[in-house]
């Protein structure tokens, strides 16, 4: 035998739930899994353009304001002072096109540089000169409920699924430090490893959990097939509610690249827990697609909205992003919550420290824009006429 075979530790059993000894190789992967939002991101700083020439990654940013937060225009300053830490990031001089619901398409760079917007998260619209990537007006055009397959409801995929009669997913909680640090206590003990896969959950009794994976249902559903891998999202994370989570109700089928982007939010909602450690209202909800005879399980778009005592900071996801996204997003996002939590803790004011030759460029940079100053409004989820338990 193996001299390392001896002492190995037993695997795993989850039939009768036998844990193994803690180790440095288990200690290493519970490390390893605060990484898995980084792993699943786009990191590469160049692209390629249409002639296949590698070039420069370039990306940028524009906030909605719809909420007219003061704090943030009176600190557009260190907002964007912050931003130019981030290697891709460019300022925008000029928006050049806007989509229907009034948001802008396309952007121009002081250097001349055009950027399209690839994604949205919140009240964030996120460009980048990445040519090979999907713009976000194209992916919702597919995104209508005539591309339902007609028999996808006497399909093998349907019938292994529970069922959904509604129109709307909503969940909401009250996010606390004691919640988390409760949560974290729970998958410790589990090794992180879940006690019921998403798979699992999702079956009909007496049917077998392959048959249950939202790459099987999506494909069976939808008329039009994406060049991602579909996953089940939960709509409140496992970090935040542990087993509780493994929900159906609490289940989109959506994206790869979602689910990652969902990934930034709930980043956030760790960092604002230990700034809040009282609690703040997380609220989520996404509409799904319907045919001709019933509901799907297939989503449309998440609203994942945090309300602070202090600011309310929504956001929202493309549940069909095709797009893999760029770990500057994340830091985008992040950099603008701090600016507000900072604010709102009195740790920050307008920027008095940057130099002058900066702030006079920065001053003619666009960082905002509202929709009802553009051709017209969109059209937002209705509320949730109910709330649906776990």
């Amino acid at each position: 035998m193996h001299p390392r075979k001896k002492n190995r530790e037993p695997a795993y059993n989850s039939k009768t739930f036998d844990k193994p000894k803690q180790t440095k190789q288990n200690t290493i992967a519970k490390k390893n899994s605060d990484n898995i939002l980084h792993a699943r991101m786009e990191r590469s700083e160049w692209v390629k353009d249409d002639l296949h020439h590698t070039k420069k990654l370039k990306t940028s940013v524009l906030i909605d304001n719809k909420n007219r937060l003061k704090v943030w225009e009176e600190n557009k300053e260190n907002i964007i002072n912050n931003f130019q830490n981030i290697p891709s990031y460019r300022p925008i001089k000029e928006i050049t096109d806007y989509s229907a619901s009034g948001s802008p398409n396309k952007v121009v760079t002081p250097g001349k540089t055009e950027l399209f917007r690839v994604t949205q998260i919140g009240d964030h619209h996120f460009f980048t000169n990445n040519s090979e990537l999907t713009s976000l007006t194209q992916t919702r055009s597919n995104q209508t409920n005539n591309n339902i397959k007609d028999e996808f409801f006497k399909s093998a995929a349907y019938e292994s699924l529970k069922k959904t009669f509604d129109s709307l997913k909503y969940q909401q909680i009250k996010v606390t430090a004691d919640l988390l640090k409760a949560t974290r206590k729970e998958n410790a003990k589990n090794f992180n490893r879940r006690h019921i896969t998403q798979q699992q959950a999702a079956a009909e009794e007496n049917t077998d959990p392959k048959n249950a994976s939202a790459d099987k249902y999506a494909n069976a559903a939808l008329a039009y097939s994406g060049t991602f891998k579909w996953e089940w999202l939960h709509l409140v994370a496992h970090m935040i509610l542990g087993a509780h989570s493994q929900n159906i109700k609490n289940f989109i089928c959506g994206s790869e690249h979602a689910n990652t982007e969902m990934l930034i939010a709930e980043s956030e909602v760790k960092y604002l827990a230990s700034v809040y450690p009282e609690g703040f209202n997380l609220e989520v909800k996404s509409q799904v697609m319907q045919g001709k005879t019933g509901y799907t399980h297939v989503g449309t778009e998440i609203e994942y909205i945090i309300k602070t005592k202090d600011f309310t900071f929504p956001f929202t996801f493309n549940v069909q992003n095709p797009n893999k996204p760029h770990i500057a997003f994340k830091k985008y996002i992040h950099e603008s919550m701090k600016i507000l939590v900072e604010a709102y803790q009195n740790k920050t004011t307008v920027a008095d420290n940057i130099e002058k030759k900066t702030k006079n460029e920065n001053e003619d940079c666009l960082l905002f824009f509202n929709k009802t100053c553009s051709p017209s409004t969109t059209e937002r989820i209705p509320p949730a006429k109910k709330k649906l338990n776990f």
